[in-house]
This record gives structure tokens, sequence and C-alpha cells, in this order.
């Protein structure tokens, strides 16, 4: 089992490689294939595909709505999305696993 501080450092690594990598497109095709990979791996096809389309989806209809006389791809707001989506289910599970832990102390609500 990981722990969670693994996952979210991973992630973290993930970010500050596409933030050092110098040239654009070769930072953004390498963070979709790592970031993509990782959590398709992670989560199943069906659900990496929902949260990647989704996310694709959101960033394209907020960048049309910002520049509305610039086209626009968001496959880099996609990758956001599955770091987000990971981000979230982080802190999802660490809040059950301190609400679990004080439930089995008897401080629990």
């Amino acid at each position: 089992m990981t722990t969670y501080y693994s996952t979210v450092s991973d992630v973290f690594c993930i970010l500050i490689q596409l933030i050092s990598c110098n040239n654009t497109n070769e930072s953004n095709l390498t963070v979709q294939l790592e970031v993509g990979s990782f959590f398709e791996r992670e989560w199943g096809t069906p659900t990496w595909f929902l949260i990647y389309t989704t996310g694709s989806m959101g960033a394209t209809l907020l960048s049309a709505c910002v520049h509305p006389n610039t086209i626009s791809v968001g496959s880099s707001g996609a990758a956001v999305a599955l770091l987000g989506a990971k981000c979230s289910e982080v802190l999802c599970k660490a809040r059950e696993e301190i609400f679990s832990v004080q439930d089995k102390l008897g401080h629990g609500t």
C-alpha cells in the first residue's frame, strides 16, 4: 500500500518538471505522457478518460470565454485536471483517515 505522501511527492515532481522545461511543446508532451499513464494505471481507463476529457473541454471553454478571439486547445488543462483530481483524492482520503482514527478513540461525533 502506497502512502499518500509519496503520491503527493510524485505529483509535485511532475509539476516541477513542467515548470523547469524550456520548450513548451516538449514539456507539455512529456507531462501528458507521464501524468496520463500514471493516473490511467492507478484509476483505470474509464475514470481517467472521463476526468481527462472533462478537463480538456472545461479548459477549452474557459479559454474561449476569457480570450474569444484566440484559438486554443485544452490538453494542458486536461493534465491539470488530472493533477487536481489526484490532489482532491489525497485530501479526501486524508480527511477520512483522520476521522476514522477519532472514531476508534471514541471522539467522533
